[in-house]
């Protein structure tokens, strides 16, 4: 397959677009985080072999996500963030960070603002079929993540702030893919808030595994 050439800049535009981007900037990135562009070496992490299936009801899924508590380390004041590398997941996706099965595309480029959302693609590996459950918090302070534009999440609590016509909310809870750009990968465009720098963490819940991915905000 021919590679595109890749322009960094692109992507730092993308985390600018905000809550007023129009639909056809939220398909353009749709387009380039699943884009796979041709850059200097970069850690591609093939998908493993999917483990067996269990006989478990969607519901009896959901409630074993809802039942795992936050677990994001806490750090000091001025203590080094120890941040998730870059890595791409597919050659069918763009740079993100997080390890398998579960990556947030974009997500090394989130930055602060009381009134846009960033832009970040989560994508699961087709290793994983089932439900996921994806919270976040800043690690060195009181700074809170939340999370809009993705009308498949299952979460169904009210909104804790709303902006510029997007309602933010405190978790995302997925199953059904938001985009078929990337299949057999499941992948889902959202918006990330924080509105302070810091070190933040997400915390992605699956129903046999628990994934910290760690980021940097500036």
């Amino acid at each position: 397959m021919q590679s595109e050439s890749y322009d960094v800049r692109w992507e730092l535009n993308l985390t600018r677009l905000g809550s007023g981007c129009t639909t056809r900037q939220g398909l353009l990135f749709v387009a380039i985080a699943t884009a796979g562009f041709a850059c200097s070496p970069t850690d591609v992490r093939p998908p493993t072999a999917a483990s067996s299936p269990v006989a478990v009801s969607t519901k009896d899924q959901w409630e074993i996500l809802r039942s795992k508590p936050m677990r994001l380390p806490q750090l000091k004041a001025n203590e080094h963030c120890p941040v998730s590398p870059v890595v791409r997941p597919a050659p069918s996706l763009g740079l993100g960070v997080g390890k398998e099965p579960v990556f947030a595309v974009l997500g090394q480029l989130v930055v602060s603002s009381s009134v846009n959302g960033n832009q970040v693609l989560w994508a699961a590996s087709p290793t994983y079929a089932g439900p996921l459950r994806i919270r976040g918090a800043q690690l060195d302070g009181s700074g809170a993540m939340l999370f809009a534009r993705v009308p498949s999440s299952h979460w169904s609590q009210p909104p804790v702030r709303s902006l510029e016509g997007d309602s933010y909310y405190s978790e995302l809870d997925l199953l059904e893919a938001g985009t078929e750009t990337a299949a057999p990968w499941r992948t889902w465009p959202s918006l990330t808030l924080v509105d302070q720098p810091g070190c933040y963490g997400w915390q992605v819940d699956g129903t046999d595994f628990a994934e910290i991915i760690i980021v940097l905000v500036r």
